[in-house]
């Protein structure tokens, strides 16, 4: 009888976000594209080192992505994919990112009919709550 053993590692390739872009979304989707010689087992995607995706894997190829389901914070942040092979093998691939997405516009006042009218504004802010606001209009028709 014979056998063999398997020592080689699991492949990663064609990660995405690519180390040191920066990046204009808040919600950046992570893929990577993994391979091995025998069989893939299983993948992790962290995200700065919290694990938000634990996939099963079967066959000698796959792909792996992940979408966050919130808005990530404006700065520097890392995506890392281990892959882990029906043999046992890991393998680890990394890759850092900016994000940086400029707030939105103010909105415009509806009801502006002459300039310098002040007007009642309700926004929602990020937590979710009513923020009202007393503005002037500036605007000129």
């Amino acid at each position: 009888r014979y056998f063999t053993i398997d020592v080689a590692l699991p492949v990663i390739t064609n990660v995405n976000p690519v180390s040191g872009s920066h990046i204009s979304i808040a919600r950046p989707k992570f893929s990577a594209t993994v391979s091995d010689n025998a069989a893939l087992a299983l993948a992790e995607v962290r995200y700065d080192n919290y694990l938000v995706l634990t996939k099963p894997l079967s066959g000698q190829s796959a792909l792996v992505e992940h979408t966050p389901i919130s808005d990530l914070p404006n700065g520097n942040h890392t995506y890392s994919i281990r892959v882990v092979d029906s043999s046992g093998n890991e393998k680890t691939a990394s890759t850092t990112f900016n994000i940086s997405v400029p707030p939105p516009p103010p909105p415009y006042p509806s009801g502006c009919f002459l300039a310098g009218t002040p007007i009642l504004m309700a926004n929602i802010d990020p937590r979710g709550l009513y923020v009202l606001s007393l503005v002037h209009c500036n605007i000129s028709f």
